[in-house]
């Protein structure tokens, strides 16, 4: 009711949460852990997007995209939870646009590789996490914030507008090693 009560419509909706509170292999973390993360990752956007969803199409229609990650699409060691809680939006996303189509809403995924942010700030406190992130990428480094807002207009904008349903992958080369 936030920004629909305070604007009158939506248009557009981002879903850029996530956390990964603790790292380590599947069998050392707790179901309790598994359920926090996939109500952050994965339930709080569909919640976003199914109750913004007869709204956008009220007005006719918007776009919603959903902030997954490349560890969506390749899972690292000691992330297993976390790619599992994006890996399940990203499937949930090709749902949404399926079903939402009809109603001129587009629903298309994000997937940055490691930029700079309060999640991966903090885990990059680690040197040999922050080194390990530099040399899984192409282009040696860690992208700015900044970097991923090009991405990120593109899929909001009419340049896209025959899009849904998809991954767009901004990650400095991390998926081709």
């Amino acid at each position: 009711k936030g920004a629909l009560g305070h604007y009158g419509r939506v248009d557009i909706l981002i879903n850029n949460a996530g956390i990964s509170p603790a790292w380590g292999g599947l069998g050392e973390l707790s179901p309790e852990l598994f359920h926090k993360m996939f109500d952050v990752n994965t339930m709080g956007p569909w919640y976003l997007a199914s109750r913004l969803a007869p709204h956008m199409a009220e007005q006719g229609g918007g776009v919603v995209v959903n902030v997954i990650s490349v560890a969506a699409l390749k899972p690292p060691a000691n992330m297993g939870f976390y790619a599992a809680t994006k890996a399940a939006l990203q499937a949930m996303t090709k749902v949404m646009a399926a079903e939402w189509a009809p109603l001129k809403i587009r629903v298309n995924n994000l997937a940055p590789g490691n930029y700079h942010s309060d999640l991966f700030d903090s885990a990059a406190q680690n040197p040999a996490y922050l080194q390990g992130a530099i040399d899984a990428c192409l282009q040696k480094r860690v992208a700015e914030t900044e970097e991923i807002l090009g991405p990120l207009l593109y899929l909001v904008s009419d340049m896209s507008a025959f899009t849904t349903g998809a991954t767009l992958v901004s990650d400095g080369g991390f998926m081709v090693q």
